[in-house]
């Protein structure tokens, strides 16, 4: 049985990856970072920025000539950083809630 894990750099991606490991699963993690999270003979590491939709293509196509898959965890995050206010939805509704007052 194959498996694909996002975020199987750290956290929760890591720890699924090595629980599928240990029940006996091939698991091909992915994450942004460009080295392995897991020393194991039936993991394989894929570095790919998941916001990037060209690389996302590149290694769809890559891993779908291979077997079939059992599962998939979608773990990765993403997100903006900086405070809540600094996002440009926050500074308008920030400038109507004062304009209301």
């Amino acid at each position: 049985m194959r498996y694909l894990v996002t975020g199987a750099s750290s956290g929760i991606g890591l720890a699924v990856a090595r629980m599928l490991l240990e029940r006996g699963a091939h698991v091909v993690g992915l994450s942004r970072t460009a080295g392995p999270a897991v020393d194991h003979r039936g993991y394989c590491h894929v570095a790919v920025d998941l916001a990037d939709l060209k690389a996302v293509r590149t290694v769809s196509r890559e891993l779908s000539r291979q077997e079939p898959w059992a599962g998939a965890v979608f773990n990765a995050g993403a997100g903006r950083f900086g405070g809540l206010e600094s996002s440009k939805a926050m500074r308008s509704e920030a400038r109507s809630t004062a304009r209301d007052v």
